[in-house]
């Protein structure tokens, strides 16, 4: 009887051990599987919750609205009204030294330089000897300095043009009748001599061409 009891024991002691380490990798294994499956779990959740995440529209803001509304919107282009045209008369350049007078012949008022003589004259305005001679009213043979005469410009065939004198305009309002009327010359000539308008108002200083009778040789 107590051998018996001795290799019960015996075999008792020798499974103990055996019983233990199965108990604890059954407890190892229930651990790791509530785990996996505690993870998984979050997992899914996390996974379901992201692609389930609603999607959450703004309403623009009343400044962004109205800011894309005006940069998209339009814009009538301004036209300028055209105005009207206005006419204004074109005025002759006043006759001064050295401007040219006339239309179709032309002259110019010239002051004798020092030194100055008939053929260097004639040479600078393209002209000769005779025909300054010739439309210079009561010219004396020889020159002085400070003259005035009056030289065909780019001319030297003078026919049908009289002899000439110059008027320097001394006061400010006298109409080209006027004139005409105090040099006792024919008005429409004198005007178109000068290429002046009907009731042109002459200027201070401007010089005027005064036509003279030609004398019969």
């Amino acid at each position: 009887m107590e051998m018996t009891s001795d290799g019960s024991r015996k075999n008792r002691k020798k499974k103990l051990p055996r019983i233990y380490i199965l108990t604890a990798l059954i407890l190892v294994v229930g651990i790791a599987g509530v785990w996996l499956l505690s993870n998984n779990g979050l997992a899914s959740n996390s996974v379901s919750e992201t692609k389930t995440a609603p999607v959450v529209f703004t309403q623009p803001s009343t400044e962004l609205f109205a800011t894309l509304t005006a940069t998209n919107t339009p814009q009538p282009t301004k036209t300028m009204t055209p105005l009207p045209p206005t006419t204004t008369a074109t005025l002759p350049p006043l006759h001064m030294i050295e401007t040219p007078i006339g239309l179709e012949r032309q002259f110019v008022v010239h002051r004798v330089l020092e030194g100055e003589g008939f053929i260097s004259i004639a040479a600078t305005y393209n002209t000769n000897e005779d025909a300054i001679r010739a439309v210079n009213y009561a010219l004396g043979d020889s020159l002085w300095a400070d003259t005035v005469l009056v030289i065909p410009l780019g001319q030297t065939d003078i026919s049908g043009i009289p002899p000439m004198s110059v008027f320097l305009v001394s006061d400010e309002g006298m109409t080209i009748e006027a004139l005409a009327l105090e040099q006792n010359v024919d008005a429409a000539l004198l005007r178109e001599l000068n290429a002046l308008p009907e009731g042109y108002i002459l200027h201070q200083g401007e010089w005027v061409l005064i036509p003279h009778e030609m004398t019969i040789p």
